[in-house]
């Protein structure tokens, strides 16, 4: 074999490794999901745990806006809505909130007890 031959033949296995390699950090990354949480000015600790690829949080002083798994999730003073709709009511005094979306499913948590089973 001449030494360009090999010269290709190294590069393309190189190439081949490295897409197996990257293939499978990506297919990790979406097995895996994510999370995202902060403390909001009023005190309120709100945390999302997703298998998405994609988790979004954004915070003002009373509201968390949440987008993951194609949900756009609002956790507001005394209601979780998705998608625009009522999901959960929630009382305004509670500390921790929350989120978990499994399988396109989202379930609340506040205060260490389920308000919201889940919805698909």
């Amino acid at each position: 074999m001449t030494n360009r031959r090999l010269l290709l033949v190294l590069t393309l296995v190189t190439l081949l490794l490295l897409l197996m390699v990257g293939g499978g950090v990506l297919t990790l990354a979406m097995v895996s999901g994510g999370s995202a949480g902060g403390t909001l000015a009023s005190g309120r600790s709100v945390m999302t745990s997703s298998d998405s690829v994609w988790l979004e949080s954004r915070f003002t002083s009373d509201t968390a806006y949440i987008n993951a798994s194609g949900h756009k999730i609002v956790v507001a003073p005394a209601a979780v809505l998705v998608d625009g709709r009522m999901l959960a009511s929630l009382d305004a005094a509670a500390k921790d909130v929350q989120i978990s979306v499994r399988n396109h499913e989202v379930r609340v948590i506040a205060d260490g007890k389920v308000v919201a089973p889940s919805i698909p």
